[in-house]
């Protein structure tokens, strides 16, 4: 079974530059002071993400077969997101500077982690020494 797909990829590509442009959005209206402005920003962007992951994922999920794809999109997101983040706040003229990604990334992580194991708890419930039962049994 493959797990990294093309799909996969152009969602994290995707992932990649909406947060590129979301960023630099929300850097461009805190210089500006339009704060109402933000609101709208975060919104437009986690539309975008979600439009995006939900298309790939059925990509994904008629290409390999492969029921749950979320755990590795959200694994995916987790590390573009935070790598972006981060890459974004050092940056030399960056406003947000104080930014708590710490924290955030922390809470994301242990919400993360948790996703992970019942992924794999139900994966394991599921299957017979790793094989699909559909797999075994056509």
């Amino acid at each position: 079974m493959k797990y990294l797909t093309k799909h996969f990829w152009f969602f994290c590509l995707s992932a990649v530059v909406l947060g590129v442009l979301f960023y630099s959005s929300l850097n461009w209206l805190l210089i500006t002071e339009n704060y109402a402005w933000i609101f709208v920003a975060a919104i437009v962007y986690g539309v975008s993400m979600f439009l995006s992951g939900r298309y790939f994922g059925i990509r994904n999920t008629n290409e390999s077969g492969l029921n749950d794809w979320g755990v590795f999109f959200h694994i995916a997101t987790f590390i573009i997101w935070g790598g972006v983040s981060f890459i974004w706040t050092a940056l030399p003229d960056c406003i947000m500077c104080n930014y708590p990604l710490g924290i955030i990334l922390s809470i994301w992580g242990v919400i993360l982690a948790m996703h992970i194991y019942f992924f794999f708890k139900y994966r394991n419930f599921n299957s017979i020494n790793g094989f699909e039962k559909e797999e075994i049994f056509e």
